[in-house]
């Protein structure tokens, strides 16, 4: 007979947690992640380009959903292809998408550059539509009448 290792041990305990939970709720950033893994400096093709969803908020909910856990997702996203692409994953994925804000503005982008041994040669990430949110937040504020 097998014994239990601690880390199946550990994801038997979590599994139970999560049953007792009903719902999880996750607030964060979405974005399309671009990497380019090279062979060398000189040459690209597009084999070596992958395409998948990342950002906090996605990993989180990913994970849990990954858990049977019911989960739920409230992000924003830019009214772009980009933005379009990431809301059909996610809903593919059994991700509930609340109805979130839908941006003017570019989706987020995370494009890598990995070299062939695994070290980052190049990570970008493009966070416009966060910064914009942020600010229409703060625009729409009320002052506070305390002070």
């Amino acid at each position: 007979m097998r014994s239990t290792t601690d880390s199946e041990f550990r994801y038997s305990k979590l599994k139970t947690i999560m049953n007792r939970i009903k719902k999880f709720l996750v607030i964060g950033p979405v974005l399309l992640d671009l990497t380019i893994k090279l062979k060398n400096r000189k040459d690209f093709n597009r084999k070596m380009l992958t395409v998948s969803i990342g950002g906090k908020g996605y990993n989180v909910a990913h994970t849990l959903s990954l858990f049977g856990a019911p989960v739920s997702l409230a992000t924003i996203y830019g009214f772009d292809d980009i933005g379009n692409y990431l809301i059909r994953q996610i809903k593919k994925q059994g991700i509930k998408l609340l109805t979130t804000s839908k941006l003017a503005a570019r989706s987020g982008v995370c494009m890598s550059f990995i070299g062939k041994k695994g070290d980052i040669i190049l990570d970008k990430v493009d966070t416009e539509i966060f910064k914009e949110e942020k600010e229409n937040l703060e625009i729409h504020r009320k002052p506070n009448r305390d002070k």
